[in-house]
């Protein structure tokens, strides 16, 4: 049985050579290769026909990943509903301002705001307002900068916070779904990987054009 598996391999490993004929050969390129080639296949006649007429599947692989992403954070955020309907946080905007000061004594308003990546200033306030208001946050001086305003998490937030840590991992449990763990550890790993590219452009970059963008950060694997 071994050997029908190598043979298997071996000719996966044939085929990936092929296209990268131009390329060196690097196993981990192989394996996210054969991964990607595992993973899409359908594995039956009723698979066949889902795929063939499921439109995101017709994209190109990178605009299918964008779809996807956005897609998962839709469905975390129906189930952390669920959760907290049973508080007055307003949703996971608020719930992530909040789990942000659990694990820090104060960050400035607009530090928070810029930290859970707020389309606006504008928005970010209007969250901290609203913590503000049910005393779930508390704001003072801040000791340096005379003229901005910190924020830290209440005892009232704190308890809020405790009720709530438990039942989203119920939520953390679900939206991972039927991955093993060796795929939650790849998927783990490719999404930091993105996410520390991603940090640094909006950290940096986000206010530069698309293209600029592109040119500084994206490089084209395919011709390395």
């Amino acid at each position: 049985m071994i050997y029908k598996n190598l043979l298997e391999l071996v000719q996966y490993l044939e085929l990936f050579e092929n296209e990268k004929v131009d390329q060196p050969f690097r196993i981990e390129d192989f394996s996210y290769w054969l991964m990607e080639k595992v993973s899409s296949k359908p594995r039956s006649l009723e698979d066949i026909a889902s795929y063939e007429k499921d439109s995101i599947a017709m994209q190109p692989p990178d605009v299918q990943i964008s779809i996807l992403i956005g897609r998962m954070s839709k469905y975390a955020r129906v189930y952390a509903k669920k959760i907290l309907s049973h508080t007055k946080l307003s949703g996971l905007d608020d719930y992530a301002f909040m789990a942000t000061l659990m694990f820090r004594e104060s960050m400035t308003k607009t530090g928070l705001t810029h930290y859970n990546l707020m389309d606006s200033i504008t928005s970010g306030a209007d969250i901290i307002k609203r913590l503000l208001k049910e005393n779930y946050i508390e704001e003072f001086d801040d000791p340096i900068d005379k003229r901005s305003k910190r924020v830290r998490i209440t005892t009232q937030g704190k308890a809020v916070m405790f009720q709530v840590f438990s039942e989203m991992e119920i939520v953390s449990a679900i939206t991972t779904g039927n991955l093993d763990n060796n795929e939650k550890l790849h998927l783990l790993g490719s999404l930091k990987k993105l996410d520390h590219l991603h940090k640094n452009i909006y950290d940096d970059d986000r206010k530069e054009e698309l293209q600029t963008i592109k040119n500084k950060y994206i490089r084209n694997l395919n011709n390395t």
